[in-house]
């Protein structure tokens, strides 16, 4: 905590208290956490030292930048993207149907709640997140003609944006190449701007696609039947979309690969196609053992085979499983606050302690060689830190030694 510069000596030792509750219990609730600093903090204070945390992202994006500089640059590093609080785990946090600011009376539901997740040498760090109040209106969305469900997908996207690009910095400024760069995608971020930001930024990436996600191809009949309407001009270059998925059912031939994690062989088609204004990319097609539904997937054009793209994308499940130490591990669901302030130091905290936790860890594989899951270095740090005893437990014991006095 003595790195938090911006945030007071005093509301240092709160924060760290707080964090310390967190480990101990998962129910770090301000008053739980006032009650058991034997009155040097009160509910205010622990207010205001979380408050105090959105000050801090400069620092912990600064120790994160370290932490990438001490990784051997020849791996691969995925970056993963989730939700990670969709609308139940963000009803959790706040114990009603929404997180709310009584000033500027915005909503804020679990599914604008995102982070980034990196997975490198088969371990997973925690990056980033951000959390944005979705300011949706009704008479907007009949004056923009468009659904919420788009508009909700068109903010995602931009957030997602603003995510990866603050990850992708970081590697580079730790000095990682863009070919050892790479992300990887569920279904429902695939847009034109989506793919056209991945291209600028010149990295690898795979990308699951929807089934009707349209392609061009040139339309050969109407471009002749141009040349001769016009003959002596300059012929017109039309153009038709079809469904992906009509695509390959049309144009493409199978062929039958065994995946090393798959015992029967997987029907496969890949070509080389125009999404809209993305230009070309490679689209594989791919029918699982055991499943009769096609799946398909975006990759940059030099993704030779269906085998190095499916190398990559089984990754993203690894990559995800993070979200499982920060919510049942650290307890990021378990915050009992309301205003988003507070929600929000809360998620940074939980952020910062996995991070301590992944340098606690690595300390633990260099100079020792003993290598402990996120549930074992979490039970470890529970038996070993300096814990307030419980102030419920505390206070009932003392109840009983007056009753029995």
């Amino acid at each position: 905590m003595e790195k938090l510069v911006p945030v007071a000596k005093d509301r240092q030792q709160a924060l760290t208290l707080y964090g310390l509750q967190l480990i101990a219990d998962k129910y770090p609730s301000m008053s739980r956490t006032a009650l058991a600093s034997n009155g040097e903090f009160d509910v205010k204070k622990i207010r205001q030292a979380l408050k105090d945390l959105q000050f801090c992202l400069e620092i912990l994006d600064k120790e994160r930048i370290e932490l990438y500089e001490t990784f051997d640059k020849r791996k691969n590093v995925f970056i993963g993207t989730d939700d990670v609080t969709v609308s139940k785990v963000g009803k959790t946090i706040a114990l009603t149907q929404s997180l709310f600011d009584h000033t500027s009376k915005s909503f804020i539901s679990g599914w604008l709640i995102f982070d980034v997740s990196i997975k490198y040498d088969n371990k997973t760090y925690a990056t980033s997140y951000i959390m944005k109040p979705p300011q949706i209106k009704k008479k907007n969305l009949k004056k923009n003609k468009v659904g919420e469900d788009q508009l909700k997908d068109s903010i995602s996207s931009k957030l997602i944006k603003k995510l990866l690009e603050k990850v992708i910095l970081h590697l580079r400024k730790a000095r990682f190449s863009k070919k050892h760069i790479i992300v990887l995608a569920d279904r429902w971020y695939p847009s034109e701007k989506f793919f056209i930001f991945l291209r600028s930024k010149g990295i690898n990436f795979v990308v699951a696609m929807k089934k009707n996600a349209q392609v061009i191809l040139p339309d050969k009949a109407k471009y002749l039947r141009s040349l001769n309407k016009k003959r002596g001009k300059k012929a017109t270059n039309f153009h038709r979309e079809l469904s992906v998925e009509e695509y390959f059912s049309k144009y493409s031939k199978s062929h039958w690969v065994t995946f090393p994690d798959h015992n029967e062989p997987s029907e496969t088609k890949s070509a080389i196609l125009n999404l809209s204004t993305v230009k070309q990319v490679k689209v594989f097609a791919i029918i699982f053992p055991g499943q009769t539904t096609w799946r398909y997937f975006v990759a940059p054009r030099h993704y030779s085979t269906v085998s190095q793209m499916y190398a990559h994308y089984s990754q993203r499940w690894p990559v995800e499983t993070v979200h499982q130490v920060l919510k049942d591990v650290l307890g990021l669901a378990d915050g009992k606050m309301r205003l988003e302030p507070y929600v929000e130091g809360h998620i940074f905290l939980v952020y910062l302690i996995h991070y301590y936790f992944l340098k606690f860890q690595r300390y633990l594989e260099t100079t020792f060689g003993i290598t402990l899951t996120p549930r074992q270095l979490h039970d470890h740090v529970r038996a070993t830190a300096p814990l307030v005893p419980d102030p419920v437990a505390t206070q009932f014991q003392a109840n009983l030694q007056e009753v029995v006095i």
